[in-house]
């Protein structure tokens, strides 16, 4: 058979099993994975991995699909970013190159099974498991070689390079195995820790190209200027993220002002202040916990304090353990509709004003009476009087507010 032919085969049955490619990654993950421990050892590298699988799958499929094009195959977008991030955390290069001649073996039985059901007629069939092997080998090869270049570059990078020196020093103090005084690891870092210190974790949902990681720390040391007045401690975690820590001379008021937006693209999560090695840790601790609450906001925000989503940080990340709570608490008051939205806002502002309604209607600028009504129509929807486990109802309708569509119940007049 010719090789348009043959390509336009493959291509049919990639396009087929395209929808599917969820359940591969899944499979990958299960499967692979295991094989691979120093890829789930690390909790940052551990965490990207699904999504490399998912992306490489992906763009596996999508080489398929386009077998039969001139061009050479397209990598997935998290190739290098990968091998970088695997890099600054010490995960070796072998230990992604096995993942990628596992991943091949697998995913190669599975296109092959899928070959040989789909096409009957066998030298058609031949052909184009041939094709697919081809193209899954050109892919891994490429692959391969874009990691093992990225990955001994930012090795190479990563030794001479002061702030990942520093990084060393950090995680000690984070995990409580710091060797010397407080003195001498103040002096290391060149960051006072008997001060009282605000962590905080500076992100971006882009990934950074080549060494394009400037931008993401020149944003972390401009947010702390304006906030703070004074330069940052910073940790390079990935290529998405930075930890720093903020003790300014004059300590941790500012904190309570109004706060500078970061630059556009970028977002800020910080604990609360705390003193020492102790306090280094644990404001550390909460402002990794502001940064997965505000990851999860219905509508993003520059800058997060823990303060501010402290009662949320004592809940479940369950996304659907929340949802169920919500609905327990507020009944068809949690549907995803204008009216109830509208409900809502004023039920939050007349328990937070003391169930005050005069106090609410002022607030609110409306007649007592439009309050009052709002909020019988509220107790209606809820099912239940909205005195009975008022803390409940406060938190299942701040929970609401701040995770959105995500956790409110849907509409049964929706389809589906």
């Amino acid at each position: 058979m010719d090789r348009p032919k043959v390509a336009q085969l493959l291509s049919e049955v990639a396009r087929r099993h395209a929808p599917g490619d969820r359940d591969t990654a899944a499979t990958l993950h299960r499967e692979v994975l295991p094989g691979v421990p120093e890829l789930t050892a690390v909790p940052v590298i551990a965490r990207q991995t699904q999504q490399m699988v998912d992306e490489h799958v992906a763009a596996i499929t999508a080489a398929l699909a386009a077998a039969g094009s001139p061009q050479p195959v397209e990598l997935a977008a998290i190739t290098a970013p990968f091998a970088r991030d695997c890099a600054h955390w010490d995960v070796s290069v072998g230990a992604i190159l096995r993942s990628y001649q596992r991943g091949h073996q697998r995913l190669w039985q599975l296109w092959q099974q899928r070959i040989e059901t789909e096409i009957a007629d066998p030298e058609a069939r031949a052909a184009v498991v041939a094709l697919c092997a081809e193209v899954l080998l050109e892919y891994v090869t490429a692959g391969m070689e874009v990691t093992v270049h990225t990955h001994a570059v930012e090795r190479e990078a990563r030794l001479r390079g002061a702030s990942w020196r520093q990084r060393d020093d950090v995680l000690a103090v984070l995990e409580g195995r710091a060797s010397g005084s407080e003195h001498e690891l103040s002096r290391r870092l060149g960051h006072p820790l008997e001060r009282t210190h605000v962590a905080f974790v500076c992100w971006s949902r882009a990934r950074f190209s080549g060494r394009d990681v400037g931008g993401l720390e020149a944003a972390a040391r401009e947010w702390a200027d304006a906030a703070a007045g004074c330069a940052p401690l910073l940790v390079p975690v990935d290529s998405t993220t930075t930890w720093g820590w903020i003790s300014a001379p004059a300590g941790a008021g500012w904190l309570d002002g109004e706060l500078p937006a970061p630059r556009d693209g970028f977002r800020i999560a910080t604990g609360t202040p705390a003193p020492g090695p102790a306090g280094f840790r644990a404001s550390h601790a909460e402002a990794l916990r502001a940064q997965t609450i505000a990851s999860a906001a219905a509508v993003p925000v520059g800058v997060t304090r823990f303060a501010d989503v402290a009662t949320l940080a004592v809940l479940t990340d369950d996304v659907e353990a929340l949802r169920r709570f919500v609905a327990a608490q507020l009944g068809d008051l949690a549907l995803p509709g204008e009216r109830e939205e509208r409900l809502r806002a004023t039920l939050r502002n007349y328990l937070d004003g003391g169930t005050n309604i005069r106090a609410v209607a002022r607030e609110l600028n409306y007649h007592r009476n439009t309050i009052q009504q709002r909020l019988e129509l509220a107790a209606r929807l809820r099912g239940r009087p909205l005195d009975e486990d008022r803390s409940g109802l406060a938190l299942a309708l701040a929970v609401a507010e701040h995770y959105g569509p995500a956790v409110l119940a849907p509409d049964p007049a929706t389809p589906g």
